[in-house]
């Protein structure tokens, strides 16, 4: 942050002190003055004043997108702060209803001590336990699990974090702190790096008793299992819980088995009063059924369904003895090769095992084969989820598999001959539904957000699958640092992945050009996160790249990007030097929208540096030029730098009128961002007019377009209504 935009911050509060207390505060900048020969006055300073009370919005560099052309500037998301206000809201709790078809049947241990209780007494508030139920698939360490933290929701007020891993190859302990804060009322800090997201979270934890439950850790990669039961043993607050195959050291570790006879046969009795035809089970023998079983609760319900559907229980059975392999390959592969399920059946549950973690009907439809014919689903989802296969969601809007049912029809996939035909179709789905979502609108944010998870496996999956344009192409909308859906939303460890997996590409296929420019775009995340080092290298790459290619450009707009870091950082020099040299380039190309983007950034070095005179000159050229070209965004953009020399002169009429007419054009755009940010530079004027009451409805539209858009300058909005007294709880 410069010195202007602290200034800028601080003068409402300035406002209304009085003379003695002006003059003292002078006093202590007179003592700073002179550390600051020392070196250290800026930095001071920053510090003081780092959460004072006017946020001004940054204005943008230049950014490097996938299509390069010199895109005109736009806001980037605003780095939330670090430690999050203790009275944060919590969301409705993520814990899942029971997946139990029959209810919840209670499990004993070998001690005869019942499991739900034992659970209930090892986490309390009061505790940091890592408790693990562990065990193989399907024998209800989920269902446990779910019952648990559903039970505990009262003893912890409700906060209680509910995170899955199935079918997630690519989670990671950045996914678990995300899913953390962002389900403890605090998605902002999705967009810090990993060192403070960890420092928030356990800000978050340590602010109120909270449970945190991590489901099928069995498929998290080594590496990150390490990382994730290190933070949760050694450096939470509060008790965990954890579902997987296998046991943890150093953890309260309960071993869940197979079903006791007792246990199965209550289970059964409650499948078969379920049951939709209860005369199939007229004659049958319970304990063969439970033997078939293998008394793993899963595959109890699968038989179950197969003998309900099919009425024939002695031919399952002894088909079941027949079968090879494990209990539980023997009922599943009986009800995948069924002749009532069929072809469609089998080819649904197949494309199932893809999604991540749930399918849409029409996506479904499409990666399944099925095309457009809604009759074909619908009869292949009634089959699959008689037999107790496949889960609904969203009132039968969505459909699932999950778990050992994932793993066993993932394991069919792999053997299918149409195997890539089912990747190459979930691939080209997200693919389209990506690049028609495009738009920076609530709608498309929105659809996109739905199918995050969906979206990053289909990247994931091109990749494995060596399909490098695809990548490229997908990569290409996803790592979009400007208005894209993860930026905006602070999905910012998404960016940089992207970005990684998209370079990689170009560079399978030799294209330097892209390769940069994923470079530049991861740089932009860095940048915008603060880690300077880090983008710096990344916008070096891309510029050595740039210019062994002759792409004037791009080079121009690298070196932009390069003077906006050494503008964040105070090193106006450098900054300078970096943008007159990007401005030398565009001069050489004509290209009058980049020239009104360096003189903008120019304008901004000399206002921070309170050079107004050259502020304004560089400002007004830069105006200029949009108005010429018609650009305009580049004219709302350089009205509302306008307005801020005007207000730091203190001439509140003319930023207002600038604001305003800013503001004017941002609408007929359809600028969200823009809007919000215009809307909280004309409440600031507000509050320093003394105009608490306009000041807090300007506040107030700026906040509800943030939480729209989900976006972290949401934050900026509720601190200034946080200092009128008119925060959240009031």
């Amino acid at each position: 942050m410069g010195l202007r935009e602290i200034l800028n911050r601080f003068w409402p509060w300035w406002e209304q002190l009085s003379q003695g207390a002006r003059d003292n505060i002078i006093a202590a900048f007179i003592v700073a003055a002179i550390l600051g020969v020392l070196g250290i006055f800026r930095k001071g300073i920053a510090r003081l004043f780092s959460r004072s009370p006017i946020a001004q919005p940054p204005l943008p560099p230049q950014p490097i997108t996938i299509k390069i052309e010199n895109p005109p500037p736009s806001a980037p998301p605003v780095l939330p702060p670090a430690t999050p206000p203790t009275d944060t809201p919590v969301p409705a709790p993520a814990v899942p209803r029971s997946r139990a078809v029959a209810g919840f049947v209670s499990r004993y241990d070998r001690d005869g001590k019942d499991v739900l209780a034992w659970l209930k007494e090892q986490l309390t508030p009061q505790s940091s336990r890592l408790v693990v139920l562990s065990g193989p698939g399907g024998v209800g360490k989920t269902t446990l699990a779910i019952e648990a933290a559903r039970e505990l929701l009262p003893t912890f007020a409700r906060r209680v974090v509910w995170v899955s891993a199935d079918g997630q190859p690519q989670f990671s302990f950045a996914s678990l702190l995300d899913a953390t804060a962002a389900q403890l009322g605090w998605p902002q800090h999705r967009a810090l790096p990993l060192e403070q997201k960890e420092e928030t979270v356990g800000s978050l934890l340590a602010a109120a008793p909270a449970l945190i439950v991590l489901d099928n850790f069995e498929t998290v990669a080594q590496a990150e299992r390490t990382r994730c039961t290190e933070w949760l043993l050694h450096k939470t607050a509060c008790p965990a819980m954890i579902t997987s195959r296998d046991s943890i050291g150093g953890a309260h570790n309960k071993e869940v088995g197979p079903l006791s006879e007792p246990e199965a046969q209550e289970l059964l009795k409650r499948l078969l009063d379920q049951a939709r035809n209860p005369q199939h089970f007229a004659q049958v023998d319970h304990a063969a059924l439970i033997a078939e079983s293998d008394h793993i609760p899963l595959l109890l319900e699968w038989v179950v369904s197969q003998v309900d559907l099919l009425g024939d229980a002695e031919t399952v059975l002894r088909e079941l003895k027949r079968g090879e392999g494990s209990a539980t390959q023997r009922v599943f592969d009986r009800s995948f090769a069924l002749p009532q399920v069929g072809d469609d059946g089998r080819a649904v549950l197949l494309a199932l095992s893809l999604f991540v973690p749930s399918a849409t009907r029409a996506a479904l439809a499409e990666v399944s084969g099925l095309g457009q014919d809604a009759t074909r689903l619908t009869t292949a989802l009634s089959s699959l989820l008689g037999l107790s296969l496949v889960k609904p969601m969203d009132s039968g809007k969505r459909f699932m598999v999950e778990g050992l049912t994932r793993e066993l029809a993932k394991a069919h996939l792999a053997r299918d001959s149409r195997g890539d035909a089912f990747h190459q179709r979930f691939i080209t789905y997200f693919l389209r539904y990506a690049e028609a979502h495009q738009a920076t609108t609530r709608k498309d944010l929105d659809a996109l957000e739905q199918e995050k998870d969906n979206l990053l496996a289909a990247l994931e999956l091109a990749f494995a699958q060596r399909a490098w344009e695809q990548v490229i192409a997908l990569a290409g909308v996803l790592v979009n640092p400007v208005d894209g859906m993860l930026s905006l939303r602070g999905y910012w460890e998404e960016v940089i992945h992207c970005g990684e997996r998209g370079a990689a590409a170009a560079q399978a296929l030799g294209d330097e050009g892209a390769v940069a420019r994923f470079s530049g775009n991861v740089g932009m995340i860095k940048m915008q996160r603060g880690e300077y080092d880090q983008a710096r290298a990344a916008y070096q790459q891309a510029l050595e790249a740039f210019k062994k290619l002759k792409y004037e450009r791009s080079v121009a707009a690298v070196l932009h990007n390069l003077g906006a870091i050494a503008q964040e950082q105070g090193d106006y020099a450098e900054a300078r030097r970096q943008y007159e040299e990007s401005l030398k380039i565009k001069l050489q190309l004509g290209d009058q929208q980049g020239i009104a983007a360096s003189l903008h950034q120019l304008g901004r070095i000399a206002q921070e540096q309170w050079d107004y005179a050259e502020a304004l000159r560089q400002s007004e050229e830069s105006l200029k030029i949009a108005r010429h070209l018609g650009d305009q965004r580049g004219i709302a953009r350089s009205l509302h730098q306008l307005g801020m020399i005007a207000q730091d002169q203190r001439d509140y009429a003319e930023a207002r009128r600038q604001y305003e007419e800013s503001l004017k054009i941002k609408r007929q755009l359809g600028d969200q961002q823009g809007i919000a940010s215009s809307l909280h530079q004309l409440g600031m004027l507000a509050e320093i007019a003394g105009d608490k009451v306009e000041a807090t409805k300007l506040f107030r539209q700026a906040l509800e377009i943030g939480e729209r858009l989900r976006s972290p300058d949401a934050e900026i909005a509720r601190e200034s209504l946080a200092r009128l007294g008119q925060g959240d709880s009031e």
